[in-house]
């Protein structure tokens, strides 16, 4: 009878290690694994953006441009005529595309045609009038899309993408 309770001893004694050893693995897993919002934080800080921006950073593939050359003018008001081949085009080239509702307020858009037009940045700015996101800014591989305007982080998505083509064009 003592070698029967010894023997259920040793039994229960390995099934607790081994569901021990079990819980400990499943909670190694669970914790190593970042959660939705520590990934779009990555993502964001990669992309040079404050990760409590109100935006997101999305990979995209690059446009298949066939057609367009680059646009006339670096900033679009609503109402300018332009072609949207012409900003696929920009895109291919390395160019950073700005896109703006058009229910932006003026205040805003002059913020964001002061920053772009007239100087030598590679972004060009237009309207999009079916675009739900406030302001997107769409690169060759990545896009920032922000609910509310936040021209500091367009601006620094912006420089982190044309420092990301000078690095990738250098080495």
């Amino acid at each position: 009878m003592a070698a029967a309770r010894y023997l259920d001893r040793i039994a229960v004694r390995r099934i607790a290690f081994g569901s021990l050893v079990l819980v400990g693995v499943v909670a190694a897993a669970v914790l190593s694994f970042p959660s939705a919002d520590e990934r779009q934080g990555e993502r964001l800080r990669a992309a040079g953006v404050s990760p409590d921006a109100p935006c997101e950073v999305t990979d995209t593939e690059p446009p298949t441009v066939t057609a367009g050359g680059h646009p006339s003018q670096d900033f679009f008001h609503a109402g300018d005529p332009f072609w949207e081949e012409d900003l696929a085009h920009t895109i291919g080239d390395g160019f950073v595309v700005v896109r703006y509702r058009e229910s932006l307020s003026e205040a805003e858009r002059q913020q964001l045609a002061g920053w772009i037009d007239g100087r030598d940045l590679a972004v060009i700015g237009a309207p999009d009038l079916k675009q739900k996101e406030v302001v997107r800014a769409v690169a060759a591989s990545r896009t920032l899309s922000c609910s509310r305007f936040d021209a500091g982080s367009v601006q620094r998505f912006t420089y982190k993408w044309s420092a990301d083509q000078r690095t990738s064009a250098a080495g």
